[in-house]
């Protein structure tokens, strides 16, 4: 027998086995719980196949075995037969139509599966894609939002410090190529703090944002305004033809400050001092622009408020001046450099002291003993008239204790301290106050608050609320410098107080003048009908005593008397018999 006989069928058979094999692996595979779905079909098309080739390799195997005679030769012919022949290509039509079923049945919808998930995966990445882009946009116009911050005011969007510098240096560079006047304007408004004060922070605001406007519409379109900081902004002008159109410029912004703000049913009325620098002449660098025309604006706010002033070189001394004060204001302060002298106050009736009122000296190691006007407007400005003013109560208390515990009979007189407008909206004054008069055992009644007539009538109400309190406790309050303000009458009945003190300056010039004479009769008048103590300031003659006394004036105090002296020689009037020598030579009652 050759060996091609025998190799024949037995090739034939290994096919067999191996193809089983593979079917077994197959359907092994497809078993597999992390076998995906498409691998799955895939697996049953490969074994419908395997299926097919193993049964085409078994029924040659067994027709070429019958063949060879290794089975009965029966098993040949019949497998020989034609119809036995159809049966392989049977078995590979079925095979066929199984696979087609199969793909039909699992493979299509995956497809479709397939490209649906696509679709939304596409659409899911297209959707990525939208929201990155939306939040790179975000990110943009934060970054933007920022950078915007970071170079303008919040509150009137206005360029802040740091971008006007830059404006500056930019007009600069067009000044220097067109020959221009090149003008910065330093803005503040007057007073602007008492609005904040009285009416709140809100009210301010709105105030702010409207003097914006106003100065956005006072100048060109391609002119810079600026805030920054508080109440004070900045114009930078540029093309003008000459100083003279600057100072045009200025006088335009100022009439439109001058119009009234109307804020929360309130009709404001506010005025702004400007300072001008202009390029050149003051200065070459934005920074020396700027601080020059600040400087400026600092000599309009001491000329009065509501006024230009263009700069000056003296104007930078004047300010390093007033930096170099302040600070030296603050020493002072910290080393106990105040000094505290008294004047005393006489009843015209009967002689005798009513009163004494305590007046505030620096005693300055270089310029000597200061009098009050030289540093309180700096201290009201800076801020330190608050704890300026807690030094004078708490010091003219223990020089009071002083005095009581030597033996005086102090009791039908008063210690009158002065009160600055920041003090009076001071939200802790009342409870200062008190605890200092607890401290060193003072009784209410020998305190009097004085407080000036314009600090009064700067919110009426509000200082009402405040000085009710300390009367209800027995402080009494007097009005100084009466007659120099613009008290409301229907104000003043309703206020708080129990003294009017008129101002020296209507007294200095009688009997001389006539028209101070009237005032002063008229204030006496009033007092008297509101049922109130009437004190004259500035006494210096004898003929100033008498008509006060004569037009029933209760209180005089001036150099007539005595001049403002320390607290030892003090006590050498109260040493006197409590009486004024220039009273026992006219027709004053003398009490004993």
């Amino acid at each position: 027998m050759s060996f091609f006989k025998i190799a024949t069928p037995l090739s034939y058979f290994l096919l067999v086995a191996l193809w089983l094999s593979i079917l077994v692996l197959y359907m092994r595979i497809r078993q597999h719980h992390q076998t995906s779905m498409a691998m799955k079909v895939l697996l049953g098309v490969l074994a419908l196949d395997a299926l097919r080739t193993l049964f085409e390799s078994l029924y040659f195997g067994v027709f070429r075995s019958a063949q060879a005679g290794f089975i009965p030769t029966d098993i040949a012919a019949l497998l020989g037969q034609p119809t036995m022949v159809f049966i392989p290509k049977m078995v590979n039509l079925l095979v066929a139509i199984l696979v087609l079923f199969l793909l039909l049945r699992r493979w299509v919808p995956l497809l479709v599966k397939e490209q649906y998930e696509q679709k939304q995966q596409i659409e899911r990445l297209n959707l990525e894609i939208s929201e990155r882009q939306q939040v790179e946009q975000e990110l943009r116009e934060t970054r933007e939002h920022f950078r915007h911050l970071a170079h303008h005011d919040v509150l009137t969007g206005l360029p802040n410090r740091e971008l006007l510098l830059d404006r500056i240096q930019q007009e600069i560079y067009k000044a220097d190529r067109a020959h221009n006047t090149l003008a910065v304007l330093f803005i503040d408004l007057d007073r602007f703090k008492q609005i904040n004060d009285s009416l709140g922070h809100a009210a301010g605001d709105k105030v702010l944002g409207v003097a914006a406007t106003r100065l956005k519409e006072a100048v060109r379109h391609d002119d810079t305004v600026s805030r920054i900081g508080g109440d004070e902004f900045v114009a930078v002008i540029n093309g003008a033809q000459d100083v003279q159109a600057v100072g045009e410029v200025a006088t335009k912004i100022r009439q439109q400050m001058e119009q009234p703000f109307a804020v929360d049913q309130h009709q404001l009325y506010i005025s702004c001092s400007i300072g001008i620098s202009i390029y050149g002449q003051d200065g070459s660098e934005p920074e020396v622009l700027l601080s020059n025309a600040d400087a400026a604006m600092y000599r309009a706010k001491a000329e009065g408020r509501n006024t230009v002033e263009f700069y000056t070189r003296d104007m930078t001394e004047e300010v390093l001046r007033r930096m170099m004060f302040a600070s030296q204001l603050r020493t002072a302060l910290e080393e106990n450099q105040f000094v505290l002298h008294f004047q005393p106050q006489y009843d015209l009736r009967t002689g005798r002291i009513a009163g004494v009122e305590a007046l505030i000296r620096w005693q300055h190691p270089e310029l000597g003993l200061l009098s009050p006007e030289n540093f309180v407007p700096l201290a009201e400005e800076t801020g330190l008239i608050v704890p300026i003013g807690e030094w004078v109560l708490r010091n003219a208390c223990q020089t009071l204790r002083s005095w009581m515990d030597e033996g005086f009979d102090l009791d039908r007189m008063a210690v009158n301290i002065n009160l600055s407008s920041r003090q009076l909206r001071h939200e802790r004054l009342n409870d200062q106050v008190f605890s200092i008069l607890k401290e060193y055992g003072i009784p209410a009644q020998q305190i009097e608050l004085e407080i000036t007539e314009g600090t009064l009538m700067q919110d009426p109400e509000s200082a009402a609320k405040v000085l009710q309190r300390f009367m209800d406790e027995g402080i009494e309050i007097s009005i100084d410098d009466f007659g120099t303000g613009y008290s409301s009458l229907s104000y003043l009945k309703r206020l708080p107080i129990n003294k009017l003190k008129i101002d020296r300056s209507f007294v200095s010039d009688i009997p001389h003048s006539q028209n101070d004479m009237e005032i002063a009769r008229a204030v006496i008048a009033l007092a008297r009908s509101l049922n109130l103590t009437v004190v004259g300031e500035g006494v210096e003659t004898e003929a100033q005593a008498e008509f006060l006394r004569a037009e029933g004036c209760d209180v005089a105090q001036g150099y007539l008397y005595s001049k403002p002296v320390p607290a030892d020689q003090m006590l050498q009037h109260f040493r006197s018999g409590m009486t004024a020598p220039a009273l026992k030579h006219t027709g004053a009652v003398i009490a004993d």
